[in-house]
């Protein structure tokens, strides 16, 4: 799937605390908590490191100031709660050039999210602390701008980090200067909110309003776009039609309450709903309330609108036909030239959505499904249709399969390939021979036709996906055997 490439903005905010010989205002370990907040949905991030837990103010300072999402760094076997047993372990790790492992990996696609990224963490031993160095090594860091500030007890030009730093994100393609880092001296941190707000002005960064979204919008907001609409709007690309898969575009908006579209028209389309309570209406028809897992079928032409209710977020796959094309003399060619006014809008008629098959014992999105006894999973599997082979988008079908905890299939391979898009739950793809892709609502894999690949719940949660065999003229799935359940019981559940 291609994506429009982007510029981002990547400031790393390095809070280094000097642990070496000549002391360090980190001297005693006070927390090993986790400190982290995605709520926001914002394109800001901190990211940090500190073992004394005092840095988490300057990560809060920085995430208040600009609206940002953010989540502290930790290593997953802890170090010492002494002092000088830390700094044993730390100068090991330095020398022996150790990536320990940590408890925040970020992928691609999680990154291209943020545009500005601060990081911070305690200067130890001269130089960047080895889990820091393991986020940044893991980090796609490509085409970003880094900046650093840094805390000290005595090195206010950083010692060695800077040009760690110099040398790391050259060879990762990210831009970064040293004249614009930021130096706060260890002793001196929990009075240099001042500085640290100020400095964080002084680099231009636009300030992230918050959005507060509630928990029944699963998948990813995206971007916002809410100059070509009514209301707050975000929108998100989840599959370009390409020659590989041939599926049509698809992408998932999402409405703040009283957010719409204008009267528009388009190829035929099929509205998947995620999430909420929106409003769809046609020309000349009364409006319709739409709800999660209910699916709208809209012909090429006709004359429409769709948004969110006045009280309720709402969120929506749409599936359409971006290659038609309207009739010489239509009227209805011009795409949102209409409209939908506050009045119209306040003074809707509205009925529920006739084509409802959800039923409030559904408990996941596109419904529970059916058992389907299968040798080819490892426990219990079910299925439902979402959307028939023909249907107004062109798209082939579109099934729902849910997994119970601990349920995965065989290696297969599909002649014409698959698209699965996550719904509930978390899961995995893997496609052979390329890393485990762990999934939560929103995500989307897809696998190239002939290639082998295995799909399922963790261990620990149930999980659910829309699956469609793409290519449809070329039908078949072949069978392997499965992934053996002690190497499977070794994979991270989250």
């Amino acid at each position: 799937m291609k994506k429009l490439a982007r510029i981002y903005t990547l400031v790393l905010t390095f809070a280094l605390t000097l642990l070496s010989l000549v002391g360090c205002a980190e001297r005693n370990r006070t927390d090993q908590n986790a400190d982290v907040d995605f709520s926001k949905k914002s394109d800001v991030l901190v990211v940090y490191f500190t073992w004394s837990g005092h840095l988490r103010s300057m990560a809060h300072w920085i995430a208040d100031e600009v609206g940002a999402d953010y989540a502290r760094i930790l290593r997953k076997e802890e170090y010492p709660v002494s002092y000088n047993e830390t700094a044993d372990v730390a100068k090991k790790e330095k020398d022996g050039n150790i990536y320990p492992e940590i408890n925040l990996s970020l992928s691609d696609e999680e990154m291209k999210r943020y545009k500005t990224v601060f990081v911070g963490f305690p200067v130890w031993w001269y130089d960047v602390p080895m889990p820091v160095m393991t986020f940044l090594k893991q980090a796609n860091l490509q085409g970003k701008n880094v900046y650093a500030f840094f805390s000290h007890e005595g090195s206010s030009d950083g010692a060695g980090s800077l040009l760690t730093l110099e040398k790391l994100m050259q060879a990762k393609g990210a831009a970064f200067d040293k004249k614009t880092a930021l130096s706060v001296r260890g002793s001196k941190v929990k009075d240099s909110e001042t500085v640290v707000r100020d400095w964080v002005k002084g680099l231009n960064i636009p300030k992230n309003e918050a959005v507060a979204v509630p928990s029944e919008i699963t998948f990813p907001l995206g971007d916002d776009v809410s100059e070509r609409f009514t209301g707050k709007v975000f929108f998100k690309n989840l599959i370009q039609k390409d020659s590989v898969y041939n599926f049509p575009i698809t992408n998932h908006i999402t409405f703040a309450p009283g957010a719409r579209s204008s009267w528009h028209v388009h190829g035929g389309m099929e509205i998947l709903v995620t999430g909420g309570k929106g409003i769809y209406q046609e020309e000349g028809k009364k409006a319709q309330i739409i709800r999660k897992g209910d699916v709208v079928h809209i012909p090429a032409g006709v004359k429409h609108w769709h948004g969110a209710a006045p009280d309720s977020w709402f969120s929506q796959i749409v599936i359409y036909d971006a290659e038609w094309k309207p009739e010489a003399g239509d009227a209805h060619s011009a795409h949102g030239a209409e409209p939908v006014t506050d009045e119209w809008y306040a003074n809707l008629e509205t009925e529920d959505y006739a084509g409802r098959t959800l039923t409030e014992k559904d408990a996941f999105m596109f419904g529970n499904g059916t058992l389907f006894p299968s040798e080819n999973f490892s426990g219990n599997v079910y299925l439902g249709d979402v959307l028939n082979a023909k249907n107004e988008a062109g798209a082939p079908g579109i099934h729902n399969v849910v997994f119970d905890a601990g349920t995965y299939n065989n290696w297969h391979s599909h002649a014409g390939g698959q698209v699965l898009i996550v719904t509930d739950g978390i899961g995995y793809h893997q496609i052979e021979g390329q890393p485990l892709e762990i999934l939560h609502p929103g995500d989307v894999a897809l696998c190239p036709p002939g290639v082998k690949h295995w799909h399922g719940a963790t261990a620990k949660t149930k999980f659910a996906h829309l699956a469609a065999n793409a290519n449809p003229d070329k039908p078949g799935v072949q069978w392997f055997d499965r992934l053996p359940l002690d190497e499977y019981n070794k994979l991270p559940t989250e």
